[in-house]
């Protein structure tokens, strides 16, 4: 049976006496680094010990199989991953799922397990609803008329044949690309191991949508524009989505073993967490603009040499203020804050030109969880005795406190929290 360890976040195991296949120590090497440009950031590290193998964790998490082990990441809430996936349902707009119906006989560190199942009951509620058809333009050569005749293509094909007429006609098909891009997800799923009744319900969704069409061949995750006849595939194409782009990256065969790995970067998902809190529950008098690209911040002989991106802007539309953002999934609660960090945040206060009072100010956001203690919002005094004093103020945001208002649709509190968080 295989093993499974368990750690969460910015932690490290070390396994006795594991040791990596080649095969193994390439993949892991692939999939722990981020970017191939800058091989040094990685997702997690692992170091091949005499006495076994360590993993150090990073703030990615998630799911990583190999051939006899599987290493489950959890971020630091109070419930795992059924928290994470309330963090992703917030941010996209889905509805909070009831558990105690989605989980079953399921563990919370299933992460994956749990995703899957709630994709397919979305997948499951597009059937109910209907599947989408649309009408294409076909042409054959007919025994009786359907449609208009193609008068050139029936002159070069049925001269002289009365029995033939070739025609062009609008036929409804299925084989559509909100119907595909599911096929799609639904075959990658199938390659990872999961719980017998989960793959039992995954073949079943399978075999009727291999009747209906056929899979989405295209490289990136298609755009789709929604409506009246298609809005009811809107929730199962976002988790899917969160599925066939992760598992796509991370998948690798060998002659007779699969590893797959699924990892989200919590510093991601935080911040379009925060920006979604400010966007559904700040006044209507704010505009909220998430990564908006400054491109002559830094020049060179008055050429554009590198640009900057702040984590989110807050504006003002009344008084035409601004406010720079930076969301960072560290724990400055209980630290200093990086000097990175604090110049990064100084340098794009001023670029804004953010003038409280003469000072130029922004704020970092960072995360609370249950057991940390209640941390209140600090300011730091930036520049104080040279002519350009600038204010940092640093603002925790509870996630779980959060994730337990927008459930008990306290709007009143989460309006306040949102305020706070630009005040």
């Amino acid at each position: 049976m295989k093993q499974q360890f368990i750690l969460s976040e910015y932690a490290d195991i070390q396994i006795a006496d594991y040791e990596l296949t080649p095969d193994e120590r390439d993949y892991l090497t692939r999939t722990s680094i981020i970017r191939d440009t800058k091989p040094w950031e990685r997702r997690f590290y692992f170091d091949e010990l005499k006495t076994g193998l360590r993993i150090k964790t990073q703030s990615w998490v998630g799911v990583i199989e190999l051939d006899k082990m599987r290493i489950v990441i959890q971020p630091k809430f109070n419930k795992g991953f059924t928290d994470l996936i309330d963090m992703i349902s917030f941010i996209e707009d889905l509805p909070f799922y009831q558990w105690e119906d989605s989980l079953g006989t399921l563990d919370k560190s299933d992460f994956l397990e749990i995703l899957v199942r709630l994709f397919l009951k979305e997948v499951d509620q597009v059937f109910q609803f209907g599947i989408i058809k649309e009408y294409v333009t076909e042409s054959d050569n007919l025994t009786n008329l359907r449609g208009r005749v193609h008068f050139r293509k029936n002159l070069q094909q049925n001269f002289n044949i009365p029995t033939k007429i070739y025609c062009n006609y609008d036929e409804l098909v299925t084989d559509v690309a909100e119907n595909q891009i599911l096929l799609s997800v639904i075959r990658k799923i199938t390659t990872i191991k999961l719980q017998q009744r989960t793959k039992q319900q995954l073949n079943q969704i399978r075999y009727q949508l291999e009747q209906l069409c056929s899979e989405y061949k295209g490289t990136e995750w298609p755009s789709f524009s929604y409506h009246r006849l298609n809005a009811h595939y809107e929730r199962a194409h976002k988790l899917g989505r969160y599925l066939w782009e992760r598992l796509s990256a991370k998948t690798f065969y060998t002659g007779k073993n699969f590893y797959y790995s699924f990892l989200i970067d919590m510093n991601e998902l935080f911040e379009r967490f925060v920006a979604q809190l400010l966007t559904k529950y700040l006044p209507m008098e704010y505009k909220i603009t998430a990564s908006k690209r400054i491109t002559q911040a830094i020049q060179l002989d008055g050429v554009r040499y590198r640009d900057i991106i702040p984590d989110i802007l807050v504006e003002n539309k009344r008084t035409k203020d601004v406010k720079v953002l930076d969301v960072k999934y560290k724990q400055y609660g209980n630290k200093r804050v990086d000097t990175d960090d604090v110049f990064q945040l100084a340098f794009y206060a001023q670029n804004r030109k953010m003038a409280q009072d003469g000072l130029y100010d922004a704020a970092i956001i960072y995360p609370r969880f249950l057991e940390d203690l209640d941390m209140k919002s600090r300011r730091l005094a930036l520049n104080l005795l040279s002519g350009y004093p600038g204010a940092l103020h640093l603002h925790s945001l509870g996630i779980e406190s959060v994730l337990q208002a927008v459930q008990s649709k306290k709007v009143d509190e989460l309006k306040e929290i949102a305020i706070n968080l630009i005040s």
